[in-house]
């Protein structure tokens, strides 16, 4: 075989070995795990914060009096919302324990002790997050934050 086409085969495989290794890398990160982009309709799921003292001041250009009622404002309020969580929490297990209860007497034994094991493992994994970022110290709130 002529050396020339010894070349051009042996470039030839190089490069579709690079285009394919190329096209997959790309295909995965982008065609197979997508990562979901938020759109407009879309909210942490947390839901919306109300911005702190200090975007408000520096998007509304407040003067410090006004910065000052706002976080007055904050305080006084504070203590109502944390009833009204109190409240909404409590009613939320309220519903879900009688929820639980009527899937439970629809379930044969080894299903209920099931459901516990599926119910405690998604509990496991939603906590795990949620305990890193309170044992992380840099992670601080605004004073003006509402909670």
């Amino acid at each position: 075989m002529n050396a020339k086409v010894k070349f051009w085969i042996v470039f030839s495989l190089i490069a579709v070995f690079i285009i394919g290794g190329t096209a997959g890398y790309f295909g995965e990160r982008y065609l197979v795990h997508k990562r979901h982009e938020p759109g407009p309709g879309d909210r942490d799921r947390r839901g919306p914060h109300f911005p702190t003292v200090e975007i408000l001041a520096k998007e509304l250009s407040l003067s410090q009096a006004q910065q000052d009622q706002i976080r007055e404002i904050f305080k006084r309020n504070e203590d109502r919302l944390e009833v009204f969580g109190e409240e909404f929490h409590k009613r939320l297990g309220e519903m879900r324990s009688q929820i639980k209860d009527e899937i439970d007497a629809v379930l044969t034994p080894e299903q209920k002790q099931k459901l516990e094991a599926m119910i405690d493992e998604y509990i496991g994994r939603r906590k795990a997050p949620h305990e890193d970022m309170r044992r992380d110290p840099s992670r601080q709130t605004d004073k003006g934050d509402v909670k």
